[in-house]
């Protein structure tokens, strides 16, 4: 859908800094620093997911979908994903803000 591709962009794409996809410096572009929860991420994938889960979700993400997220972030590893923690940050914000639950969460 659009509303994914748009979510794709605005994460993997749009960080600070980003030189590629849309320009960085614009006022209408989105910017999401995603170093700030890098640390987080790379150390514990769970307690991610849990901050995610109170920002994004009010604390309300149900166990089922945690532990999908939190396995999929630990089978991230620093051999594949470089940098690991911003890597896994990405990952977590592309899956949850695409999932159903964060789309009818209320």
């Amino acid at each position: 859908t659009s509303l994914a591709n748009l979510l794709f962009y605005e994460v993997f794409c749009n960080y600070t800094a980003s030189q590629r996809c849309w320009d960085a410096d614009s006022p209408t572009t989105l910017q999401m620093i995603e170093d700030v929860d890098a640390a987080l991420a790379a150390s514990n994938p769970g307690a991610l997911v849990d901050r995610y889960s109170l920002l994004l979700m009010g604390g309300q993400m149900s166990p089922f979908m945690r532990g999908i997220l939190v396995a999929r972030l630990n089978q991230m590893t620093a051999a594949d994903y470089d940098p690991l923690g911003r890597s896994r940050v990405q990952e977590a914000l592309y899956l949850i803000l695409t999932s159903p639950e964060y789309s009818i969460q209320k």
